[in-house]
Protein backbone atom coordinates (compact mmCIF):
# COMPACT_ATOMS: atom_id res chain seq x y z
CA UNK A 1 0.00 0.00 0.00
CA UNK A 2 1.14 3.28 -1.08
CA UNK A 3 1.43 6.02 1.90
CA UNK A 4 -1.10 8.73 2.24
CA UNK A 5 0.21 11.86 1.28
CA UNK A 6 -1.18 15.00 2.56
CA UNK A 7 -0.40 18.56 3.57
CA UNK A 8 -1.80 20.54 6.13
CA UNK A 9 -2.99 24.10 5.93
CA UNK A 10 -3.39 25.96 9.39
CA UNK A 11 -1.38 25.25 12.85
CA UNK A 12 -4.01 25.40 15.66
CA UNK A 13 -4.50 22.76 18.36
CA UNK A 14 -6.20 20.08 15.45
CA UNK A 15 -3.25 20.16 13.44
CA UNK A 16 -1.23 18.63 15.49
CA UNK A 17 -3.62 15.29 16.32
CA UNK A 18 -2.48 14.76 12.62
CA UNK A 19 1.28 15.55 12.65
CA UNK A 20 1.60 13.13 15.61
CA UNK A 21 -0.61 10.80 13.55
CA UNK A 22 2.22 11.34 10.84
CA UNK A 23 4.40 10.34 13.59
CA UNK A 24 3.18 6.76 15.00
CA UNK A 25 2.47 5.79 11.48
CA UNK A 26 5.08 6.54 9.60
CA UNK A 27 4.42 3.67 7.23
CA UNK A 28 1.51 4.82 6.06
CA UNK A 29 1.14 8.39 6.23
CA UNK A 30 3.57 10.95 4.88
CA UNK A 31 3.00 14.89 5.44
CA UNK A 32 4.18 16.33 2.57
CA UNK A 33 4.46 19.97 3.82
CA UNK A 34 2.61 22.28 6.24
CA UNK A 35 1.58 26.07 5.52
CA UNK A 36 2.46 28.70 8.15
CA UNK A 37 1.44 32.58 7.74
CA UNK A 38 4.66 32.89 10.35
CA UNK A 39 8.10 32.44 9.71
CA UNK A 40 8.73 32.54 13.53
CA UNK A 41 5.54 29.57 14.37
CA UNK A 42 6.80 27.71 11.25
CA UNK A 43 10.18 27.55 12.86
CA UNK A 44 8.83 26.45 15.93
CA UNK A 45 7.27 23.46 14.80
CA UNK A 46 9.79 22.53 12.32
CA UNK A 47 12.30 22.09 15.95
CA UNK A 48 9.62 20.54 17.25
CA UNK A 49 8.21 18.05 15.46
CA UNK A 50 10.75 17.70 12.24
CA UNK A 51 8.60 18.29 9.68
CA UNK A 52 8.49 20.16 5.89
CA UNK A 53 7.22 23.82 6.70
CA UNK A 54 6.44 26.73 4.12
CA UNK A 55 4.85 29.92 4.06
CA UNK A 56 4.46 29.99 0.70
CA UNK A 57 0.65 28.65 -0.95
CA UNK A 58 2.85 27.50 -3.89
CA UNK A 59 5.26 25.36 -2.14
CA UNK A 60 2.91 23.45 -0.46
CA UNK A 61 1.20 22.56 -3.80
CA UNK A 62 4.71 21.56 -5.28
CA UNK A 63 4.53 19.30 -2.69
CA UNK A 64 2.41 17.14 -4.10
CA UNK A 65 -0.11 15.77 -1.48
CA UNK A 66 -3.23 13.29 -2.39
CA UNK A 67 -5.43 16.35 -0.52
CA UNK A 68 -5.22 18.93 2.01
CA UNK A 69 -6.26 19.43 5.50
CA UNK A 70 -7.66 21.95 6.56
CA UNK A 71 -7.50 23.22 10.46
CA UNK A 72 -7.93 26.81 10.76
CA UNK A 73 -9.90 28.95 12.72
CA UNK A 74 -13.25 28.60 12.52
CA UNK A 75 -13.82 31.51 10.74
CA UNK A 76 -11.85 30.82 8.36
CA UNK A 77 -12.49 27.18 7.48
CA UNK A 78 -14.73 28.03 4.68
CA UNK A 79 -12.74 30.38 2.61
CA UNK A 80 -9.21 28.06 2.74
CA UNK A 81 -11.37 25.05 1.69
CA UNK A 82 -13.17 27.09 -1.06
CA UNK A 83 -9.23 28.20 -2.28
CA UNK A 84 -7.93 24.83 -2.57
CA UNK A 85 -10.76 23.27 -4.12
CA UNK A 86 -11.27 25.65 -6.45
CA UNK A 87 -7.19 24.61 -7.60
CA UNK A 88 -8.62 21.16 -8.12
CA UNK A 89 -7.47 19.64 -5.20
CA UNK A 90 -9.13 17.46 -2.73
CA UNK A 91 -9.92 18.91 0.80
CA UNK A 92 -10.39 17.48 4.36
CA UNK A 93 -11.88 19.98 6.58
CA UNK A 94 -11.81 20.37 10.04
CA UNK A 95 -15.14 20.88 11.54
CA UNK A 96 -17.77 22.51 11.15
CA UNK A 97 -16.54 23.42 7.38
CA UNK A 98 -18.52 26.63 8.11
CA UNK A 99 -20.30 29.23 10.17
CA UNK A 100 -22.62 30.34 7.95
CA UNK A 101 -25.35 28.97 6.22
CA UNK A 102 -24.86 30.43 2.76
CA UNK A 103 -21.24 29.06 3.12
CA UNK A 104 -22.67 25.50 4.01
CA UNK A 105 -24.48 25.78 0.72
CA UNK A 106 -21.57 27.00 -1.36
CA UNK A 107 -19.46 24.16 -0.18
CA UNK A 108 -22.36 21.53 -1.59
CA UNK A 109 -22.32 23.74 -5.18
CA UNK A 110 -18.83 23.19 -5.10
CA UNK A 111 -19.11 19.68 -4.63
CA UNK A 112 -22.28 18.79 -6.90
CA UNK A 113 -21.46 21.32 -9.54
CA UNK A 114 -17.20 21.37 -9.93
CA UNK A 115 -17.17 17.70 -8.11
CA UNK A 116 -15.00 18.92 -5.78
CA UNK A 117 -13.71 16.18 -3.53
CA UNK A 118 -14.43 17.54 -0.16
CA UNK A 119 -15.07 15.70 3.08
CA UNK A 120 -15.72 16.92 6.54
CA UNK A 121 -13.75 15.19 9.70
CA UNK A 122 -16.57 14.53 11.91
CA UNK A 123 -15.27 11.76 13.99
CA UNK A 124 -17.49 11.15 16.84
CA UNK A 125 -19.84 8.51 15.41
CA UNK A 126 -16.40 6.86 15.16
CA UNK A 127 -15.52 6.91 18.92
CA UNK A 128 -16.19 3.13 20.46
CA UNK A 129 -18.94 4.04 22.80
CA UNK A 130 -20.72 6.41 20.37
CA UNK A 131 -20.39 3.42 17.60
CA UNK A 132 -21.76 0.62 20.52
CA UNK A 133 -24.59 2.73 21.34
CA UNK A 134 -25.83 3.26 17.50
CA UNK A 135 -25.19 -0.51 17.20
CA UNK A 136 -27.38 -1.50 19.79
CA UNK A 137 -30.05 1.50 18.72
CA UNK A 138 -30.22 -0.19 14.62
CA UNK A 139 -30.12 -3.53 15.79
CA UNK A 140 -33.89 -2.49 17.29
CA UNK A 141 -33.37 -3.57 21.19
CA UNK A 142 -35.02 -0.46 21.90
CA UNK A 143 -37.45 -0.08 19.63
CA UNK A 144 -38.03 2.65 17.08
CA UNK A 145 -36.41 6.04 19.61
CA UNK A 146 -38.43 8.94 20.64
CA UNK A 147 -35.91 10.86 22.48
CA UNK A 148 -32.16 11.48 23.41
CA UNK A 149 -31.38 13.78 26.11
CA UNK A 150 -27.38 14.69 25.50
CA UNK A 151 -24.87 16.28 27.63
CA UNK A 152 -21.56 14.94 26.94
CA UNK A 153 -20.18 16.89 23.43
CA UNK A 154 -20.74 19.84 21.59
CA UNK A 155 -22.79 21.52 18.91
CA UNK A 156 -22.19 19.82 15.55
CA UNK A 157 -21.05 16.80 17.13
CA UNK A 158 -23.88 16.38 18.89
CA UNK A 159 -25.96 16.68 16.18
CA UNK A 160 -24.00 13.85 14.40
CA UNK A 161 -24.95 11.58 17.30
CA UNK A 162 -28.53 12.79 18.47
CA UNK A 163 -29.93 12.80 14.02
CA UNK A 164 -28.27 9.65 14.22
CA UNK A 165 -29.53 7.83 17.10
CA UNK A 166 -33.17 8.93 16.46
CA UNK A 167 -32.28 8.20 12.68
CA UNK A 168 -33.37 12.25 11.50
CA UNK A 169 -32.15 13.41 8.18
CA UNK A 170 -34.26 15.89 6.24
CA UNK A 171 -37.08 16.60 8.56
CA UNK A 172 -38.19 19.86 9.45
CA UNK A 173 -37.52 20.89 13.29
CA UNK A 174 -38.03 23.65 15.47
CA UNK A 175 -35.33 24.83 17.77
CA UNK A 176 -35.97 26.45 21.67
CA UNK A 177 -32.56 27.71 23.48
CA UNK A 178 -30.84 29.33 25.92
CA UNK A 179 -28.00 29.86 27.99
CA UNK A 180 -26.88 30.19 31.62
CA UNK A 181 -23.81 30.45 33.63
CA UNK A 182 -22.39 28.42 36.66
CA UNK A 183 -19.14 28.45 38.42
CA UNK A 184 -17.13 25.05 38.79
CA UNK A 185 -13.97 24.64 39.98
CA UNK A 186 -11.63 23.59 36.88
CA UNK A 187 -9.68 20.11 37.84
CA UNK A 188 -8.65 19.29 33.73
CA UNK A 189 -7.24 21.05 30.98
CA UNK A 190 -6.21 20.58 27.33
CA UNK A 191 -2.79 20.86 28.78
CA UNK A 192 -2.80 18.96 31.84
CA UNK A 193 -4.21 18.67 35.33
CA UNK A 194 -5.38 21.94 37.34
CA UNK A 195 -4.95 21.31 41.04
CA UNK A 196 -4.87 24.62 42.53
CA UNK A 197 -8.82 24.47 42.86
CA UNK A 198 -8.94 27.98 40.85
CA UNK A 199 -12.84 28.74 39.70
CA UNK A 200 -14.59 29.64 36.79
CA UNK A 201 -18.14 30.48 35.19
CA UNK A 202 -18.94 28.57 32.14
CA UNK A 203 -21.46 28.85 30.00
CA UNK A 204 -24.11 26.41 29.39
CA UNK A 205 -26.22 25.76 26.82
CA UNK A 206 -29.46 24.25 26.98
CA UNK A 207 -31.63 23.36 24.18
CA UNK A 208 -35.00 21.51 22.76
CA UNK A 209 -35.21 20.40 19.26
CA UNK A 210 -38.61 18.92 18.26
CA UNK A 211 -39.09 16.87 15.00
CA UNK A 212 -41.84 17.39 12.93
CA UNK A 213 -42.86 13.74 12.94
CA UNK A 214 -42.50 14.00 16.95
CA UNK A 215 -39.02 12.66 17.84
CA UNK A 216 -37.35 15.31 20.44
CA UNK A 217 -33.79 16.45 21.89
CA UNK A 218 -32.45 17.76 24.61
CA UNK A 219 -29.46 18.84 24.37
CA UNK A 220 -27.60 20.26 27.56
CA UNK A 221 -23.64 20.89 27.43
CA UNK A 222 -20.92 23.28 28.83
CA UNK A 223 -17.67 23.05 27.56
CA UNK A 224 -16.21 22.31 31.08
CA UNK A 225 -17.71 18.64 30.72
CA UNK A 226 -14.91 18.00 28.29
CA UNK A 227 -12.28 18.29 30.67
CA UNK A 228 -13.58 17.65 34.00
CA UNK A 229 -13.43 15.62 36.73
CA UNK A 230 -15.90 16.50 38.59
CA UNK A 231 -19.24 17.48 36.26
CA UNK A 232 -20.07 14.00 34.63
CA UNK A 233 -20.98 13.67 30.36
CA UNK A 234 -24.80 12.13 30.15
CA UNK A 235 -26.90 10.71 27.62
CA UNK A 236 -29.85 8.72 27.56
CA UNK A 237 -32.00 7.18 24.54
CA UNK A 238 -35.32 6.49 24.99
CA UNK A 239 -37.33 3.88 22.19
CA UNK A 240 -40.68 2.35 22.54
CA UNK A 241 -39.26 -0.65 24.16
CA UNK A 242 -36.84 0.35 26.21
CA UNK A 243 -33.80 3.04 27.30
CA UNK A 244 -30.00 3.63 27.37
CA UNK A 245 -29.16 5.43 29.80
CA UNK A 246 -25.10 5.73 29.38
CA UNK A 247 -23.69 2.43 30.07
CA UNK A 248 -26.90 0.68 30.94
CA UNK A 249 -29.29 -0.58 28.40
CA UNK A 250 -33.00 -1.74 29.70
CA UNK A 251 -35.46 -3.15 27.33
CA UNK A 252 -38.24 -5.53 26.81
CA UNK A 253 -37.58 -8.99 25.51
CA UNK A 254 -39.90 -10.69 23.19
CA UNK A 255 -41.85 -12.00 26.10
CA UNK A 256 -41.86 -8.59 27.32
CA UNK A 257 -39.43 -9.52 30.18
CA UNK A 258 -37.44 -6.75 31.74
CA UNK A 259 -33.49 -7.25 30.72
CA UNK A 260 -30.36 -4.97 31.12
CA UNK A 261 -27.34 -5.21 29.38
CA UNK A 262 -24.18 -3.25 30.12
CA UNK A 263 -22.15 -1.23 27.36
CA UNK A 264 -18.35 -1.85 27.91
CA UNK A 265 -16.89 1.88 27.08
CA UNK A 266 -16.88 5.24 28.59
CA UNK A 267 -17.84 8.76 27.34
CA UNK A 268 -14.15 10.24 29.05
CA UNK A 269 -10.48 10.61 27.24
CA UNK A 270 -11.79 12.52 24.37
CA UNK A 271 -7.89 13.47 23.54
CA UNK A 272 -6.49 9.69 23.57
CA UNK A 273 -9.56 8.65 21.10
CA UNK A 274 -9.74 11.97 18.94
CA UNK A 275 -5.94 10.94 18.53
CA UNK A 276 -6.26 7.24 17.53
CA UNK A 277 -9.24 8.11 14.99
CA UNK A 278 -7.19 10.51 13.07
CA UNK A 279 -5.62 7.57 11.42
CA UNK A 280 -9.48 6.45 10.28
CA UNK A 281 -10.20 9.87 8.84
CA UNK A 282 -7.10 10.20 6.94
CA UNK A 283 -7.54 6.65 5.33
CA UNK A 284 -11.27 7.32 5.03
CA UNK A 285 -9.85 10.43 2.71
CA UNK A 286 -7.79 8.36 0.70
CA UNK A 287 -10.40 5.87 0.17
CA UNK A 288 -12.90 8.43 -0.74
CA UNK A 289 -10.62 9.85 -3.55
CA UNK A 290 -9.84 6.56 -4.84
CA UNK A 291 -13.51 4.56 -4.78
CA UNK A 292 -15.62 7.58 -4.15
CA UNK A 293 -17.05 6.11 -1.41
CA UNK A 294 -17.74 9.11 1.66
CA UNK A 295 -16.63 8.47 5.19
CA UNK A 296 -18.91 10.25 6.49
CA UNK A 297 -21.67 12.00 3.98
CA UNK A 298 -20.98 15.55 3.53
CA UNK A 299 -24.96 16.16 3.08
CA UNK A 300 -24.89 15.18 6.78
CA UNK A 301 -22.13 16.82 7.66
CA UNK A 302 -23.34 19.93 6.47
CA UNK A 303 -26.61 19.54 8.17
CA UNK A 304 -25.34 18.98 11.53
CA UNK A 305 -23.61 21.86 11.06
CA UNK A 306 -26.74 23.68 9.51
CA UNK A 307 -28.56 22.57 13.08
CA UNK A 308 -25.38 23.82 15.14
CA UNK A 309 -25.92 27.14 13.81
CA UNK A 310 -29.61 27.74 14.65
CA UNK A 311 -28.96 26.27 18.00
CA UNK A 312 -26.70 29.48 18.28
CA UNK A 313 -29.10 31.44 17.17
CA UNK A 314 -32.47 30.35 18.88
CA UNK A 315 -30.18 31.07 22.17
CA UNK A 316 -29.43 34.49 20.85
CA UNK A 317 -32.37 35.40 19.74
CA UNK A 318 -34.17 33.97 22.77
CA UNK A 319 -37.09 33.11 20.64
CA UNK A 320 -37.96 30.07 18.81
CA UNK A 321 -36.20 28.82 15.33
CA UNK A 322 -38.09 27.36 12.73
CA UNK A 323 -35.30 24.98 9.51
CA UNK A 324 -35.70 25.66 6.38
CA UNK A 325 -34.94 23.14 3.75
CA UNK A 326 -31.75 23.06 2.26
CA UNK A 327 -30.36 22.42 -1.09
CA UNK A 328 -27.97 19.28 -0.14
CA UNK A 329 -31.60 17.67 1.28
Amino acid sequence: MDKIKFAIVGSGWRSKFYIRSVKQNPELLELTSMLFRSRGKAKLFKQEFDITVTTLKEELINSKPDFIVVAVSKSDLFFVTKEYLGLGIPVLVETPGAVRVKDLTSLWSLRTGSGSKLQVAEQYFLYPYYKEILHNIKSGIIGETQFISISSIHDHHAASIFRQALGVTDEEFTIFGRSINSKVTTTDSRDGKILDGSIGEFKRNIITIEFKNGKSVLYNFSGVQYFSDIISKNIVVQGVRGEINNNIITYLNKNNIVKTKYIPYELDDYINTDQKLVLDILMGMKRYIDTGVEFYPLKEALQDSYISILMHKAIDNKSPILSEKQVWQ
